[in-house]
């Protein structure tokens, strides 16, 4: 279905204030995107634990540069 652009803007702006007043927390949100270089994918695509591996280790600086920035001093693991 397509909609005008007029609508289309109107949806998201709606469905933008319900995001932050419904949805999420009352915290400053960063999104984070981490990726695979192409060559290593394929032996993700077959050995699926390296997925859970490279997620576990990805998971450690973004966690201590978000504890870092916002003063968190837990200890977690």
């Amino acid at each position: 279905m397509v909609a005008c652009p007029s609508c289309h803007a109107k949806r998201l702006v709606i469905e933008t204030q319900w995001l932050d007043t419904t949805l999420l927390a009352p915290v400053p949100h960063r999104p984070v995107v981490l990726t695979i270089p192409k060559r290593p994918r394929a032996y993700r695509r077959y050995r699926r634990r390296l997925l859970g591996a490279n997620a576990r280790v990805a998971a450690r600086p973004v966690t201590a540069a978000i504890r870092t920035l916002t003063g968190d001093r837990v200890t977690g693991g």
